[in-house]
């Protein structure tokens, strides 16, 4: 399929689960395509299977210098930037409140809350310029509804 051939998107959290079923299938709808996460050799290896096209740039979506240089990559090798897919995340600390740790908590809302605002900032600059681009951000379900979380830091076994 073609209908995203010459438009170029980045996609973060895209070595590995919906990141890289999203990547696949704009590489595969013709787009040109920066891969971001911070799984360097999964990304490297995604990347490497899909072509001259798609591009590697390791980042950590909760630094904005890196989300800066994320987007300066894209512009840099490809002159644009017409869909962000902000994707990247984690499932963070699980467990009782009283237990979870203040770092894990912030490093959590880091990749999933920050990280969005981020690429949105260092995207829009170049979306307005161009007149033209879109951003998707993903989310849990956990976003809307509570009880979903882990009881505790332990994952069930599955059958």
């Amino acid at each position: 399929m073609t209908r995203l051939q010459g438009k170029v998107a980045i996609v973060t959290g895209a070595a590995s689960g919906i990141g890289e079923a999203i990547a696949r299938r704009f590489a595969a709808d013709g787009a040109k395509l920066v891969a971001a996460d911070v799984q360097d050799a999964r990304g490297q290896a995604i990347v490497a299977s899909l072509g001259d096209q798609v591009s590697y740039c390791h980042c950590d979506v909760s630094r904005e210098p890196d989300v800066q240089g994320l987007v300066a990559h894209a512009v840099d090798r490809f002159g644009r930037v017409d869909v962000l897919v902000n994707n990247a995340g984690s499932p963070g600390p699980g467990g009782p409140v009283e237990d979870i740790d203040a770092d894990a908590f912030d490093a959590t809302v880091g990749v999933l809350l920050r990280s969005v605002f981020l690429g949105i900032k260092h995207v829009a600059p170049v979306m307005k310029r161009q007149g033209s681009g879109s951003i998707v951000s993903t989310a849990s379900v956990a976003g809307l509804r509570t009880g979903l979380a882990r009881t505790s830091t332990a994952r069930p076994k599955r059958p």
